[in-house]
């Protein structure tokens, strides 16, 4: 079994990695640093309303943030059956670990222009296959996370009637799994809804680049009827919220879009100037 790595380990492993040998003697890779940045919808304005349809409703959005705490590429591709196991990034010495960016920020999904992270990144020029988008703020073991990852404001017309809508997310102990085995209470840890494991990410990191994490916030609101909010505590400016449970279908299937490898996330790469 492949054991987790810390968000502080990876330059370390980067380094040794490269310099183990291969079957031919040495690996052929190299160490590169690159920049990293988030858009959101590509055909949205910043600053204005994001209007869409989603089944037989139309959305609007006013606000739409997602917190972004850290970015990963692996070689790993996730198997079917394999079980899920996106605390445990690959990457200590069988050569799939491949770039980190150990920080992030807000990411304005209706703003379409380049948004920088709030570190630069480091990996190696060994081809990914997948990448990991870490949703959390500080240690993402942490039991108590009470910051939002995603934020949201807007309205739904519906069967000829609009109302507002909002929505602060939150990924902290209570949406924690239950135990998959009764004898070990450890085996759903938290960290298995905040890692984001198994999106696409064919591309080869080279010195100097940018990796860009694309956010397309339609795919939020796939089968997500929002008519069977409930109605938001007194005070709220909005007529329906979005709860931190399962507790009504809309909440529950945004949840699962958030925290899938879904159409939500695209990585793409930037290639630096000549």
């Amino acid at each position: 079994m492949v054991r987790a790595v810390s968000r502080g380990e990876g330059a370390a492993l980067l380094a040794a990695l490269l310099l183990a040998p291969a079957c031919t003697g040495t690996t052929g890779y190299a160490l590169v640093s690159f920049y990293a940045s988030a858009r959101g919808a590509s055909d949205a304005v910043k600053g204005q309303p994001y209007t869409f349809s989603s089944g037989s409703a139309r959305v609007t959005l006013t606000r739409a943030v997602l917190h972004v705490g850290a970015l990963y590429l692996t070689q790993a591709v996730p198997t079917s059956g394999g079980g899920p196991a996106p605390c445990t990034l690959p990457g200590t010495y069988d050569g799939v670990f491949v770039g980190e960016v150990r920080g992030g920020g807000d990411v304005d999904l209706l703003d379409p222009s380049p948004q920088g992270l709030t570190v630069t990144g480091d990996g190696s020029t060994l081809p990914a296959a997948t990448g990991q988008v870490w949703l959390m703020h500080g240690d993402v073991d942490a039991p108590s996370d009470p910051l939002p990852v995603l934020t949201l404001e807007g309205s739904v017309t519906s069967g000829g009637r609009t109302q507002t809508f909002a929505g602060s997310i939150t990924i902290d102990s209570g949406r924690q799994p239950a135990p998959t085995n009764t004898s070990l209470p450890g085996s759903s840890p938290i960290c298995t809804l905040r890692i984001v494991s198994g999106i696409p990410a064919h591309l080869t990191l080279a010195q100097g680049g940018t990796l860009v994490l694309r956010l397309d916030p339609r795919a939020l609101f796939n089968d997500v009827p929002l008519v069977d909010l409930p109605a938001c505590p007194g005070g709220q400016p909005a007529a329906l919220c979005f709860t931190n449970d399962e507790s009504n279908q809309s909440s529950r299937n945004l949840f699962q879009n958030l925290t899938a490898a879904g159409p939500l996330y695209r990585f793409d790469w930037v290639a630096p100037a000549p």
